[in-house]
């Protein structure tokens, strides 16, 4: 069953993951959501075991994942400050169901050249292309972003002691 809340998964999953780093006296930062949304659009083709592999990770497989990752990106979307896409390039077919099962995420053919632009124009330019190379081997590229476009409250000043961008810098 989906929630109406399509983003409960993803809390379920980055609280299960903080818990282990937040330790007492550390610090710690996490968004699992893009993760989150790039794992489930693979879990809403996955069947047999690679499905209860990501449903176990996830909370959500095949069908229920495909309503919670659309679910949730629509929900990441509507929200000021955030930016969402996801996108797939492959050089094998994708059964028809799944692509109609994840309306917000669009699939064509592998093109490197593309994938990089695709990449420069969803995170305004921050990213120039894709860190890992694609290269002949790879038969399918999943791209997801999460963008924060955020301004400090208060400006921040150059750390005097401790670590710079630590809590204590």
């Amino acid at each position: 069953m989906v929630r109406e809340n399509g983003a409960w998964a993803v809390q379920r999953l980055g609280e299960r993951w903080i818990r282990e780093p937040a330790r007492p006296g550390g610090s710690f930062v996490c968004s699992p959501a893009g993760l989150w949304l790039a794992l489930a659009a693979l879990a809403a083709g996955a069947r047999e075991e690679t499905a209860d592999e990501l449903r176990a990770v996830l909370g959500v497989a095949e069908g229920e994942a495909a309503r919670a990752a659309t679910a949730a990106a629509r929900e990441l979307a509507a929200t000021d400050g955030v930016g969402v896409a996801t996108r797939v390039w492959t050089r094998t077919p994708v059964h028809p169901e799944c692509r109609e099962a994840l309306p917000g995420i669009r699939f064509g053919p592998m093109d490197p050249d593309a994938i990089d632009a695709w990449v420069r124009e969803a995170t305004g330019g921050l990213i120039e292309r894709l860190p890992p190379a694609v290269d002949d081997d790879m038969l399918l590229v999943l791209v997801n972003v999460l963008a924060l476009t955020a301004r400090w409250e208060e400006a921040r000043r150059p750390a005097r002691e401790g670590r710079p961008g630590s809590l204590g810098g």
